[in-house]
């Protein structure tokens, strides 16, 4: 019976830590219920610098050509380093908007 209570004990602590507790400090970032049934993913990951794939050296690899790359190249490129390149994507004015949308909603998002 002891075996069994601290097998359910440490069943509950892993399933408070590893589950619930990321789950309600993720949801707390939300700003509204529409993000969070957006935003919101099933798991509460930080990216850390072992997640970058690119170096100096090799950012280059992230970069996808504009008539030649296609989708099935652009995927795999985007699974293996979890982000890519596409120059010349937007116009000059769109670019400035979207930094400042982005800077707005950064700045919200830490007040």
């Amino acid at each position: 019976i002891v075996f069994t209570l601290l097998l359910t004990v440490d069943f509950g602590q892993r399933m408070f830590f590893d589950y619930w507790q990321p789950f309600m400090k993720a949801a707390g970032r939300a700003r509204s219920s529409a993000q969070l049934r957006n935003e919101f993913t099933y798991y509460d990951r930080s990216c850390t610098a072992s997640d970058v794939t690119a170096t100096r050296d090799t950012v280059g690899d992230l970069l996808l050509a504009a008539n030649t790359t296609t989708p099935e190249q652009a995927v795999h490129n985007m699974m293996i380093h979890g982000t890519s390149i596409i120059p010349n994507l937007l116009q000059p004015s769109t670019i400035t908007e979207l930094r400042k949308h982005i800077m707005k909603r950064n700045e919200e998002a830490t007040k």
